[in-house]
């Protein structure tokens, strides 16, 4: 049994403007250890199902299907149940260290707020479990970085203290949410590197959210993409990066820069951009909603929207164009 099993999530909110559907019909599985990937560009639906998977979507929030914890559903439960598995079961690393932490406290108190109230554990010995997970994510002088304030840390230093909280509670499944976007290069290769790891040393799940490919090809066994808030393509990081399915799969690695060559090999092609623009959220249609922007459109894909199914071993597309008859 897997460790995630996600079936038909959907999250719909409620607004002036009406009812607009921003996750629909995501489904994908994840195993105890394993590691997957949500692509997609910047509304696709990525942050909104993983807060789903927290309870996290906010009170205007319709979310729908199924969300399964080692087989036991999320959707639904009480609050003071879901505060259990939050931090303890499931952990979650935000995009921003610096608006994830609260600017008024010391390193310290907030590292050791949930060992203290949750664990029951004393003061000392919380603060000592901090120091050593502070160690485990490679942060110098911990002691002193245990007493400072965020605003006198760096901005690598901020999201290796946001790795440690989340990993406080031991928990099975990491969800790190672009957890290198503000960071330079060199530093997001550390932060890679240490959440790699992480992974291995504690056994736990990944699933990374980012609309960086390089991160995916470094981090995770599998990728899923995802389009105006559905499923696209998922499969192998290897086989989707060395055979994409789906024409905006294709498109995305199309648009990474590649600079230089090796000896022997043509030049990198042009970079090619993805014509137009996304659907606004809840706006996509009754289609395929890249059909607009899809090079190989064709009278399908303006009247039905594609069926996410199997094609090839552990492969899925919603792809008129590659889905069987």
């Amino acid at each position: 049994m897997a460790l995630l099993d996600v079936r038909d999530l959907s999250v719909t909110f409620s607004d002036h403007h009406g009812r607009r559907r921003v996750v629909d019909g995501l489904s994908y599985s994840l195993d105890a250890g394993g590691s997957l990937a949500i692509v997609g560009e910047s509304g696709s639906g990525k942050t909104q199902s993983a807060l789903a998977l927290m309870g996290l979507c906010g009170p205007t929030a319709d979310v729908g299907g199924s969300v399964r914890l080692d087989g036991r559903e999320l959707l639904g439960l009480p609050w003071p149940a879901l505060q259990q598995i939050r931090g303890q079961r499931i952990a979650m690393v935000f995009q921003d260290p610096m608006t994830s932490l609260n600017p008024y406290r010391r390193i310290g108190g907030q590292m050791t707020e949930m060992l203290t109230l949750r664990k029951g554990l004393s003061a000392d010995a919380a603060r000592t479990e901090c120091l050593e997970m502070l160690e485990a994510v490679q942060i110098g002088d911990p002691s002193n970085r245990f007493t400072q304030f965020p605003h006198e840390l760096s901005g690598g230093i901020r999201q290796r203290v946001m790795i440690a909280i989340a990993l406080l509670g031991r928990p099975d499944l990491l969800v790190a949410d672009e957890p290198t976007t503000a960071l330079d290069v060199t530093v997001q290769a550390q932060i890679l590197r240490l959440l790699a790891d992480l992974r291995r040393a504690m056994g736990m799940a990944t699933l990374l959210i980012t609309h960086d490919l390089g991160l995916v090809a470094g981090l995770c066994d599998e990728v899923l993409v995802m389009y105006a808030g559905r499923p696209a393509e998922q499969g192998p990081v290897d086989d989707v990066f060395a055979r994409s399915l789906h024409p905006y799969t294709r498109g995305l690695l199309h648009s990474v820069p590649r600079l230089g060559r090796d000896p022997g090999r043509a030049p990198p092609a042009r970079l090619q951009a993805i014509t137009g623009s996304p659907p606004a959220a809840g706006d996509a249609g009754p289609g395929c909603a890249f059909a607009p922007r899809c090079a190989y459109r064709f009278g399908p894909c303006d009247e039905k929207q594609p069926e996410f199914a199997a094609v090839a071993g552990s492969r899925r597309v919603a792809c008129h164009l590659e889905s069987p008859p």
